[in-house]
């Protein structure tokens, strides 16, 4: 008997873009939510990107993305955190995100008791070899720099909907990516550290 296996399938989202990130600050973007957001679940159907009948496998997301770097802000460290929260109602205020002992997003650590998860993803920096560049007249020029990011977001999870619906019956918690935004060069809260962020992910499942 030859075991049938599912075909892999996928659905691709473009997240909200963050158009800007202070020195000292945070910034939260969605990977699902209980809820039926429009494109985060396939709908019911046969064609690309839907399903067939009210269960998936989810396998996971591929997450990229790109985020500029200002040119006079190069000493800037991105960290990208996945998280869980508890309470879906969750305040997504710093108190809230944080346990708040200095104020910094560099030192304090999350407030875990308020999450099911927290993980951090990965640690993002301008790469050295970025130097700035010398103009033809001569004078040091400090031009932006785009650092990609590309991280896999296993899920591992049969996931039911209801009947016709995009919305699960058996997911309990909000996943959000939390990303924080500190300049190590003497920079103020006013200082933009990051211009933008693009972000997009690949939601992989197959029919159970």
């Amino acid at each position: 008997m030859i075991k049938k296996t599912a075909e892999p399938k996928v659905v691709h989202i473009v997240r909200d873009q963050i158009s800007s990130m202070y020195h000292n600050s945070f910034n939260i973007q969605d990977i699902y939510t209980r809820g039926s957001r429009e494109g985060t679940w396939p709908p019911q159907g046969d064609g690309v990107g839907e399903r067939n009948g009210n269960e998936i496998y989810a396998k996971g997301w591929m997450l990229r993305g790109s985020c500029c770097f200002a040119g006079d802000r190069r000493e800037t460290t991105i960290r990208m955190y996945l998280v869980s929260p508890k309470d879906d109602d969750i305040d997504l205020q710093y108190d809230n995100m944080f346990t708040n002992i200095t104020n910094n997003v560099a030192v304090d650590p999350l407030e875990k008791s308020k999450f099911r998860s927290t993980k951090l993803l990965g640690t993002y920096r301008v790469p050295d070899r970025s130097a700035p560049t010398t103009s033809v007249d001569g004078t040091s020029e400090l031009i932006d720099t785009n650092v990609i990011i590309k991280k896999w977001l296993p899920f591992n999870k049969k996931i039911t909907f209801m009947p016709g619906t995009r919305t699960p019956t058996n997911i309990n918690s909000f996943m959000k990516l939390v990303f924080t935004a500190y300049d190590h060069n003497s920079a103020l809260e006013t200082d933009i550290c990051i211009k933008s962020t693009d972000l997009m992910t690949s939601f992989y499942y197959s029919d159970p």
